[in-house]
């Protein structure tokens, strides 16, 4: 568990905005076949990914979705999840495409020994306890992450440097022969949490989710 201590609970949320055009604009947005989901699997999958990399593996999964704000597509602008990870922490998710002007994507996490949130994929706040082990408290608070940038109400504003750094770094691996940074294995974590999620949603049950990486 680390200095952090053990893992007690965790909420993110991806509430964004994306007007009627937005899905208008091509005619493969919205639907099941060519976007293959809504704004879980299209705006909300990056901070899954960084749920579970922080929190661990999601045991169960009970999830709602709807569409609730736009017209003419198949797929949900609405989800909201109970998680229990595989620690036994307790967590929560909700995203959105209907949450105008768009806000910052969040993430709270809270450990027996301290917490962090994170806004826009940086870190804004660090709290650390000091214990027995020797280290010391720590707390910190960087600012606020602002929300025009990072895609919340205009897809033109998702930055592409980490997609570059993730193909160099895969590129790379290639020619060195290793594993890359980011592989197959981690891209399924959260694409098997989104899979519950709307299985979940779809018969109204809990959803185990079983080997994660195995």
């Amino acid at each position: 568990t680390g200095s952090m201590g053990r893992p007690v609970m965790a909420a993110a949320s991806v509430h964004w905005y994306r007007g009627q055009s937005y899905y208008d604009s091509a005619g493969w947005r919205g639907t099941w076949q060519l976007d293959g989901g809504g704004v879980l699997i299209n705006q909300a999958i990056h901070t899954l990914d960084l749920l579970q990399f922080f929190m661990g593996p999601v045991k169960h999964v009970t999830a709602h979705k709807a569409t609730l704000s736009h017209e003419r597509i198949e797929v949900e602008d609405t989800a909201a999840a109970a998680i229990r990870f595989e620690s036994g922490a307790l967590g929560s998710f909700s995203c959105t495409t209907s949450a105008y002007p768009g806000y910052s994507n969040r993430l709270e996490l809270f450990w027996t020994g301290g917490s962090a949130v994170m806004e826009s994929d940086r870190l804004t706040h660090f709290y650390r306890r000091g214990d027995h082990n020797g280290n010391e408290p720590f707390n910190e608070a960087y600012g606020q992450a602002g929300h025009q940038a990072d895609g919340a109400s205009d897809p033109m504003g998702i930055r592409s440097d980490a997609h570059a750094m993730q193909l160099r770094d895969f590129i790379a691996s290639i020619w060195d022969k290793r594993r890359p940074a980011v592989d197959g294995e981690e891209g399924r974590k959260a694409l098997a949490f989104i899979l519950a999620s709307y299985k979940s949603s779809e018969t109204g049950s809990t959803v185990c989710i079983q080997n994660q990486g195995e």
